[in-house]
């Protein structure tokens, strides 16, 4: 119950009422199920990703590294939650500006995704979205421009032209060419 708690009070962006619980349900996992059960592992991520969202990068960041180096320990690297885990340090990297870090993880999770799961499994091109970000902040503008290109594209087929995650690509994409000064094209993007 406490986890579900925590869940529904991160999904409204009520971190200072999610930590708490969240920390909670993960001292009782560990001492009832163990430090390495996937649910302990999830938890121990959900935790993470709370913190950083609450601009605790520091605690994110070792929570997240503890976390991705026991996944890649006990699933191996190829599995479904270390790719997450691999998602949520490049996140957490990316919110303190260390882009190069954060690209690393990105691309390492992008390929093995891609493997695993499919170019065009949400989970992928949810990597490519933030490697395209990445690309952005390190002033990788045409790379940036045509990853979140393939992006847009693969989501309108799959997600369709309305889904919420297919109108943030074409945002995304707008502002890099707006960044760019390509500003006919962005106008075409989000008509």
């Amino acid at each position: 119950m406490m986890y579900t708690m925590a869940v529904t009070y991160r999904g409204l962006g009520l971190y200072s009422l999610a930590q708490p619980l969240q920390e909670r349900a993960l001292e009782i996992q560990r001492r009832v199920l163990g430090p390495q059960h996937p649910d302990t592992l999830r938890s121990m991520n959900l935790l993470a990703s709370t913190l950083g969202d609450a601009g605790h990068d520091a605690d994110a960041e070792k929570i997240s590294r503890e976390v991705l180096e026991i996944r890649r320990r006990v699933l191996g690297s190829r599995h479904p939650d270390t790719l997450r885990s691999m998602v949520t340090l490049g996140g957490t990297l990316y919110r303190q500006g260390q882009y190069a870090q954060a690209e690393k993880f990105f691309q390492e999770a992008l390929d093995l995704q891609g493997q695993v799961l499919g170019t065009e499994h949400p989970d992928t091109v949810g990597s490519m979205n933030d490697l395209a970000s990445t690309y952005s902040q390190e002033g990788r503008n045409v790379e940036a421009v045509n990853m979140i290109r393939e992006t847009l594209e693969v989501r309108r087929r799959i997600l369709g032209p309305d889904h919420p995650d297919t109108l943030a690509s074409m945002m995304n994409l707008a502002n890099l060419l707006n960044g760019n000064a390509e500003y006919a094209e962005a106008e075409t993007v989000c008509r």
